[in-house]
């Protein structure tokens, strides 16, 4: 069917009949995975070998050679929560293929679960099965299951264990058995009886009828069996169909002559091999082959040649050939992915890459992780290991993280067991001293940040403020500016909201710490994002009123009773924080010298970064300009959620009146002119919880982890350094950990599906 005709027909193809092979895995000769089969076809390993153990050579017709593959009696049935007995009379080879499916639905980048109760097939191609025998001739036990061990049940297991609704059977067409499968698992789709098809270890869609120049042709992965009868009918047909208008050799070569013939599932071993040489560009050398035979013409005169090196692919068109029993014949065109990788696959910006995975074993992910760390960063295959992992997979006990960093030798990662319990999340929105210079320069690399500070830019610009100079200038004087350095740090917790709801992650509970309390606001859905930061402003506009003294912070620790009794007449305790620390106000000289007298007497104190006296007497006479500004702001407060938890209001007046179950201008007011009552919403914090600091550093940090009980995890998502980037990403990583599902792909820039030809395949990190 060549021609020029032909050629257009083949362009003119629906792009929505073609395909694409998505996932992968299998266990071949000596190989355990695709990789190290990719590892021995290039390196011309002979993959079929006589001291295999398999049996005795008893009788002159016995194969001395052959392929074997490793581990066929290991099987993890309680992950696949099957029991002792049934695990045991499950052929091998029904066990394989179930553990090779799991991992072939990972390598397409997608979780397990979420095939769970779809409309997918499962079509294996089996021919004949040892372990039926055996069982039933031999060692049949009284109410033994031997339902497993049949060869009909091998695709019915598969999707019992993964809970696939589509149709479910077996095809034997002896050798071709394979591609039979395959034929069939395209039909299923194309008529609607399926949404998509496991074809034994694979997942994928087929389209039948392919009009090709055959000039386009790189190559033929032959059936090849070296057989005295089969191999001069198979070139034979070769030739008359695929060469009579060529005029260059057309290439062939059959992985058989490396893997030794694998009968009903050699199709897959054909179709591994031509993946493996559309992925690299390289097909795999043929070995043990050393001249023609005589009797075959068109490899005397040249017309088709067996590749005996590497050779490289250039049009991406290669086809198949898989010969059964009497005539069941197949034969498959595979066609590359036409997306070549730009760059390499590297990130465009330096952003570092965070990946988190799950697995079996302690061992499984710290090999999976050395993986990862071990090769240069690729964002499709990171989305990918994204996607996969969005989502809980049951049974995989263990977590992990690692950061990846174009410029950095030494990856940041951590492993931690995960026990299956979901934790409450605590939100906990600091706000006095957590600000310095340039604390939101690196986070603005992130989209949904960035975005949410553009908002509160193109906000604040009537009136001459520019959130973005105050979050990204490294100058100390720009917070000797009252109004600034309050705008900057709730700006900073308006960004990180919305970053973490982003991924998924939101509050069980939330509190504030002083003027958080907006933050609380924000979160909490009872003011947007216009009235967070517009309530921001008019209140450091009343606080950096000339009339308002300025004044000076300090945090004590020690005991709050014997506080009192020490604490000079003009120096005010504002803050609350547990029963051994508070946080003192008053005239710069007075906290000073006050911080002295503590300090000969070995009690540590330290001075808080804030010239705005909030919760203190300096204060009060703001009042009565917040309420007229936040009323303006706030005209009609909504109703606060049970989810957030005052620290304005004595716990014994939270449900008193509904005006203190409202966030309200009054609310707001009060929030800046009460104490600070801490120490009475952290008791309430349990001792299984992820408590998160929302703020611009971890000013918090200390008095948290001497407050909460041990077992709580106390977590910071930035902090005053250079490599605050890493700090959010290892915040995020630890969530992981504990037992979240971030979505780590909402991060960065989007990958465009399809990946590209050359992503790696992740099948053989699964372990």
């Amino acid at each position: 069917m060549d021609g020029e005709e032909t050629y257009r027909s083949w362009n003119d193809i629906d792009s929505g009949e073609e395909i694409v092979i998505s996932g992968i895995a299998g266990r071949f000769p000596n190989s355990d995975n695709m990789n190290e089969l990719k590892e021995n076809l290039f390196n011309k390993i002979d993959l079929v070998r006589a001291d295999h153990k398999r049996w005795e050579i008893e009788h002159a017709e016995f194969p001395r050679r052959m392929g074997t593959v490793n581990n066929v009696e290991k099987f993890d049935a309680d992950f696949f929560e099957l029991p002792f007995d049934q695990a045991h009379t499950l052929a091998p080879e029904a066990r394989m293929l179930l553990e090779h499916s799991y991992e072939a639905i990972m390598d397409a980048g997608v979780n397990p679960k979420q095939l769970r109760g779809k409309n997918t097939a499962v079509i294996t191609g089996s021919s004949y099965n040892e372990t039926q025998k055996h069982l039933l001739f031999r060692d049949i036990k009284i109410n033994q299951n031997i339902y497993g061990c049949h060869k009909s049940a091998v695709a019915n297991m598969i999707s019992y264990c993964l809970d696939l609704k589509g149709p479910s059977y077996n095809i034997d067409a002896a050798c071709s058995s394979s591609l039979y499968a395959l034929a069939f698992g395209y039909r299923c789709i194309m008529s609607g009886k399926c949404e998509d098809a496991m074809i034994g270890a694979t997942n994928l869609c087929l389209y039948s009828i392919i009009n090709l120049h055959f000039s386009r042709l790189d190559y033929i992965e032959a059936h090849g069996t070296g057989t005295k009868a089969g191999d001069p009918q198979e070139i034979n047909a070769i030739y008359n169909s695929l060469c009579k208008n060529r005029e260059t050799p057309l290439m062939i070569g059959s992985v058989k002559s490396n893997v030794g013939h694998s009968e009903p599932a050699s199709g897959f071993n054909q179709i591994a091999k031509v993946i493996i040489g559309f992925e690299t560009g390289f097909v795999p050398p043929n070995i043990n082959y050393t001249s023609p035979r005589k009797d075959i013409d068109a490899l005397l005169n040249g017309s088709i040649r067996v590749i005996q090196e590497q050779m490289p692919l250039k049009n991406g068109y290669v086809g198949i050939n898989c010969y059964g029993f009497g005539g069941s014949n197949a034969h498959m065109l595979l066609k590359w992915n036409p997306k070549q990788k730009i760059n390499n696959g590297a990130p465009n910006k330096d952003l570092p890459r965070l990946v988190i995975l799950s697995g079996r074993t302690e061992e499984s992910v710290k090999l999976f992780l050395n993986d990862i760390a071990n090769h240069p960063i690729d964002v499709e295959y990171i989305r990918l290991l994204h996607d996969i992992y969005a989502d809980n997979i049951k049974g995989h006990p263990w977590r992990g993280y690692i950061i990846l960093n174009s410029f950095q030798q030494d990856s940041i990662k951590e492993i931690r067991n995960y026990e299956g319990v979901n934790r409450p999340v605590w939100f906990i929105f600091s706000a006095l001293g957590s600000h310095w210079p340039g604390m939101g320069r690196n986070l603005l690399k992130f989209h949904v940040f960035a975005k949410a500070i553009r908002k509160c830019d193109d906000i604040l610009k009537p009136y001459g403020i520019s959130v973005i100079d105050i979050m990204t200038k490294m100058e100390e004087s720009i917070y000797e500016n009252r109004l600034k350095m309050f705008l900057g740090i709730i700006a900073i917790q308006i960004g990180l909201v919305d970053l973490l709801t982003s991924l998924g992650i939101t509050p069980d509970y939330m509190i504030s710490h002083s003027a958080g309390e907006l933050g609380c606001a924000y979160a909490d859905k009872c003011l947007t994002i216009e009235q967070t930061i517009l309530s921001a402003y008019f209140i450091g506009l009343a606080c950096a009123d000339e009339k308002i003294i300025h004044s000076s912070m300090a945090i004590v620790n020690i005991n709050y009773e014997h506080l009192k009794n020490i604490c000079p007449a003009n120096i005010e305790i504002i803050c609350y924080n547990n029963e051994n620390s508070s946080v003192v106000c008053g005239l710069k000289e007075s906290i000073e010298e006050f911080m002295k007298k503590l300090q000969v007497n070995n009690i540590y104190v330290k001075k808080i970064n804030c010239n705005i006296p909030f919760h203190s007497s300096y204060v009060a006479s703001a009042e009565n300009q917040l309420l007229l500004s936040l009323n303006k702001i706030i005209p009609c407060p909504k109703k606060r959620s049970s989810k957030w938890i005052s620290t304005s209001i004595p716990r014994t007046k939270w449900f008193t009146s509904t005006s203190n179950q409202l966030s309200s201008a009054d609310y707001h007011t009060q929030s800046i002119l009460n104490k600070v009552l801490f120490s009475q919403t952290t008791e309430l914090i349990p001792s299984n919880a992820v408590v998160i600091e929302i703020a611009p550093d971890d000013v918090l940090h200390y008095i948290l982890t001497s407050s909460l009980p041990l077992n709580v995890t106390n977590l910071v998502l930035t902090r005053q350094t250079d490599k605050n980037i890493n700090t959010i990403l290892q915040g995020i990583g630890k969530l992981y950990n504990c037992g979240l599902q971030p979505q780590v792909a909402n991060l960065y820039p989007p990958v465009v599906f399809p990946v590209s030809r050359g992503t790696p395949m992740i099948s053989p990190s699964i372990r």
